[in-house]
């Protein structure tokens, strides 16, 4: 049978994909189970390979290291080269291995080999997570949890405990909610989403990234280099920084809130409390609800507030161009380009400087 040429690599690629299919093995050299009672903490260190711990009420702890590859030989040649043990000792249950310190032969590479760690067990068991390459799938942990990967993703549900750390160089981060006296969620090059956050003291930083947040309760730091940071909610004290990028945050309740940016927006929808705001070259839309002291500063890019028309305050604003609102009980001074003046016989002070750019002031009705 003639087959046309520019049939040909088609044809080879598809009897590939199908021998690939057809010769996938998956092996299981480790499978133990241990009494939940026995396991007070959980302590996994590996050196290359996913992790999930699945949680559930359980009455018995399941460790299961999984290997997937081309050629059953080469996977677990691979597979012992990692050197893996699981052992309980005195209500710690250890998952440990340790990679042989020999190059990566050929063979590795071009069949690949995968080695899963998944783990089941009750919620309320301490854990402490790491692998150095792979990516984590967390389940529920309500004893508290340090969760790391040097080279792979995390994603979590429901942690808690008096700390949670989540950890990675080189990978994204999401998780749905959690709790805790300290929490920090930490990641070099990748961004991080999370859900609910509750605690004392809340850090979530990446170099290069973006951040996005729910609604948090407690004293947050929140910091990215090069990315954007979005905040449902927010109440507590706040630390806010982009180099470059915007920063939006639907609501904040705070006596001390802080948010800057060197090169981004900056939009705030609500604000009660105290707030201090800079940026060097962006724009600034910001809600005033009840404010005790506001202090916005713009190198270069516009301000637009917007405050209840009964709003005792007192301005001082300085733009190249200021408009306001007919706002009630006003009384000082007013030009083109600045105010020094209270309303309803002054309060909260409003200060907006502005080197280069304008201020918009509108009023709103409660």
């Amino acid at each position: 049978m003639y087959v046309h040429p520019k049939f040909i690599p088609a044809a080879l690629t598809l009897i590939m994909i199908a021998t690939s299919v057809q010769a996938q093995i998956t092996l299981t050299p480790i499978d133990e189970k241990y009494a939940a009672d026995e396991v007070r903490d959980l302590m996994v260190s590996v050196a290359d390979a996913d992790v999930t711990v699945n949680t559930s009420d359980v009455s018995t702890v399941e460790v299961q290291v999984t290997v997937e590859g081309d050629d059953r030989d080469k996977a677990m040649d691979y597979y012992e080269k990692q050197n893996f043990s699981v052992t309980l000792d005195r209500g710690t249950l250890h998952v440990h291995s340790k990679r042989e310190r020999t190059r990566r032969t050929l063979y590795v590479w071009r069949n690949s080999v995968n080695i899963h760690v998944a783990i089941n067990m009750p919620s309320n068991i301490s854990s402490n997570i790491r692998t150095s390459d792979g990516d984590l799938v967390i389940g529920e942990l309500t004893a508290g949890a340090t969760i790391v990967t040097s080279d792979g993703d995390i994603e979590a549900a429901w942690l808690e405990g008096a700390s949670v750390s989540i950890k990675t160089s080189d990978g994204d981060i999401s998780i749905l909610a959690a709790s805790g006296e300290k929490i920090t969620i930490q990641t070099s090059d990748g961004d991080i989403e999370a859900g609910r956050l509750e605690g004392a003291s809340i850090s979530v930083r990446t170099s290069d990234g973006d951040l996005e947040l729910g609604d948090v309760a407690g004293d947050l730091q929140i910091q990215t280099s090069d990315g954007d940071i979005m905040i449902d909610s927010i109440n507590g004290k706040l630390d806010a920084k982009t180099s470059d990028g915007d920063l939006a945050i639907g609501e904040v309740i705070s006596s001390n809130a802080e948010a800057r940016t060197s090169d981004g927006e900056i939009t705030i929808g609500k604000a009660t409390g105290s707030l201090t705001l800079r940026t060097s070259d962006g724009d600034v839309a910001l809600g005033l609800v009840n404010p005790e002291n506001i202090n916005v500063t713009i190198s270069s890019g516009d301000a637009v507030l917007t405050m209840p028309q009964d709003l005792p305050a007192t301005l001082n604003i300085r733009a190249k161009d200021v408009e306001m609102d007919s706002l009630s009980n006003f009384s000082g001074d007013l030009n083109d380009s600045r105010v020094d003046a209270d309303l309803n016989g002054g309060g909260a002070l409003i200060r907006v400087h502005i080197s280069d750019g304008d201020v918009v002031m509108r009023a709103t009705e409660q």
